[in-house]
């Protein structure tokens, strides 16, 4: 990078015209230069991989773990990414095709497969997809390697954290090697700049390089230009560290207030003996076989510290009035401004003073920002599915059929604030045809087809119990009362309504 030379030093290699321009060059008066103003950090613009150096990057990595090692609203914003973008049992994924037979073995073959998803077989596929959340909050990114087990040569995923990928060291590469154009660790196209492979680091330092086509890179870029990511909270991080080093020294200083003193005065030297402030130790002789009091002996008694002074002195002590307002809307300052363009600070922190109408804007912001998360493990879903059934089709476990690779991903339930009004807004839903019954199962974690298979027996087995006793099974089980599917998704314990009677339960007379 050269090195940045500042706008009087070009202005003045110009000459007069350079000046003219310096003062009064544009009509936009934030690009003009001010004695009363700063200068503005940073270089002329560029592309933002020169911007994004590699120790740049590395420094914010390092700033944003660090703070979401030590600080508690950097873990909450990343743990809501997760929890509302991703949800506790991942993703649901299911396939699209025409054929319901295949559709349904290839989604057994997945959830399979997802049982040990990764290289270490550690973690299963909905942990991986936490994994990959987290990655993008701590580290703006992570890089996925499409690999194989040793040992049953089946489809694996290794993860592969930021600060594991580099760029080869040229310097002793051979001839044709050194024409290769590296970026952070990826390496490019010199024409079209399409990424062509990928440098990772080991243990020992030595760089491996691995094809792009079987990597996925997981982030939220911010540029066309960008070849690499940022943490989404980078912006705060000095923010974050400032706040924990004052709440620090405001800890300390509080603690310091609050060590109250004693305070013991005296005329004679010494304390009166057989009275109650004569404790163990409070008056020995010195040594010269003088009685003295010990405050520290009295401490034992009254507690806390004791300060000793003769009767001419004074102790005066000094009421402190920290924390105070000034302080704490200073520290709310810094959260809002760090959370700004992320996670609403008020659904994070609590927002226990919030009304109803604000809430809800909070929550429809929210909401809008966990949905960018879930398209961004959507598409990496996407290419884990082509990775697995596609492998599964070249072995023969599975059937080639059209539209094979298309998939619909289902994102967890909504956030909100009303959980009564959301609950009857999709049992309305669904009976009007605008959702699918299938998708409310899975935005509650449910499985549609289990849950109908499991229906379809216990009806089986009540009919056969009944013929088994020579009964009607309707005195065991009423099936004209029984719910509908679309209030049993919707989590309703009221009976359906029937329109012909007026709106009462089906069975029954209308009120008249």
């Amino acid at each position: 990078m050269s090195p940045k030379i500042s706008p009087i030093k070009k202005a003045i290699a110009k000459g007069t015209k350079g000046l003219m321009e310096l003062a009064f060059g544009s009509t936009w008066d934030a690009a003009n230069y001010s004695p009363r103003r700063a200068q503005t950090p940073g270089a002329a613009p560029t592309d933002f991989n020169h911007d994004l150096t590699t120790q740049t990057r590395e420094e914010l990595v390092r700033g944003s773990r660090y703070i979401m090692r030590n600080s508690g609203l950097p873990r909450e914003h990343r743990e809501l990414s997760w929890l509302y973008g991703v949800g506790p049992e991942g993703l649901k994924m299911q396939a699209t095709t025409n054929d319901d037979e295949w559709n349904e073995t290839a989604e057994q073959y997945f959830k399979k497969w997802s049982k040990r998803a990764d290289v270490t077989e550690r973690f299963d596929w909905p942990y991986i997809q936490k994994l990959v959340s987290y990655a993008i909050d701590t580290d703006g990114e992570i890089f996925v390697i499409k690999t194989r087990s040793r040992r049953t040569k089946e489809p694996r995923l290794q993860l592969i954290e930021t600060h594991r990928v580099s760029s080869k060291d040229m310097r002793s590469a051979s001839p044709s090697e050194q024409q290769e154009k590296w970026i952070d660790g990826i390496r490019v196209d010199h024409q079209t700049g399409k990424p062509i492979a990928l440098g990772i680091k080991d243990d020992g330092g030595n760089v491996r390089s691995v094809r792009w086509s079987s990597v996925i890179q997981v982030a939220e870029m911010e540029s066309p230009s960008a070849y690499r990511a940022v943490p989404t909270l980078s912006h705060s991080i000095n923010h974050f560290l400032d706040e924990s080093e004052i709440l620090a020294q405001e800890k300390a200083n509080v603690k310091a207030a609050g060590d109250v003193i004693n305070v013991l005065k005296r005329k004679s030297g010494s304390l009166e003996e057989g009275t109650d402030y004569d404790p163990f130790g409070a008056n020995d002789l010195d040594e010269n076989g003088e009685l003295s009091s010990d405050p520290k002996a009295l401490a034992n008694i009254t507690g806390q510290k004791t300060l000793a002074i003769y009767d001419d002195e004074e102790y005066e002590s000094i009421e402190s009035n920290r924390p105070n307002n000034t302080f704490n809307g200073f520290i709310d300052l810094l959260r809002e401004d760090s959370l700004l363009g992320g996670t609403p600070g008020a659904l994070a922190i609590g927002g226990k003073s919030l009304s109803g109408a604000t809430n809800r804007l909070m929550v429809a912001k929210a909401e809008r920002k966990f949905k960018a998360r879930t398209r961004t493990i959507a598409s990496f879903a996407e290419a884990v599915w082509f990775f697995v059934i596609g492998d599964a089709i070249d072995r023969g476990e599975l059937r080639a059929v059209k539209g094979w690779s298309n998939i619909s991903v289902t994102p967890p339930r909504s956030l909100t604030v009303d959980s009564g009004r959301e609950s009857e807004s999709n049992r309305r839903d669904v009976d009007a045809g605008i959702k699918l019954v299938s998708d409310s199962y899975e935005e509650q974690g449910g499985d549609f087809m289990g849950a109908m298979r499991k229906k379809a027996r216990l009806i089986k087995q009540v009919q056969e119990l009944a013929e088994s006793e020579g009964i009607d099974p309707k005195t065991l089980f009423n099936f004209d009362s029984e719910k509908t599917i679309a209030q049993e998704s919707g989590g309703s314990d009221s009976a359906p309504k029937n329109s012909e009677s007026g709106g009462a339960p089906s069975g029954m007379p209308a009120k008249k």
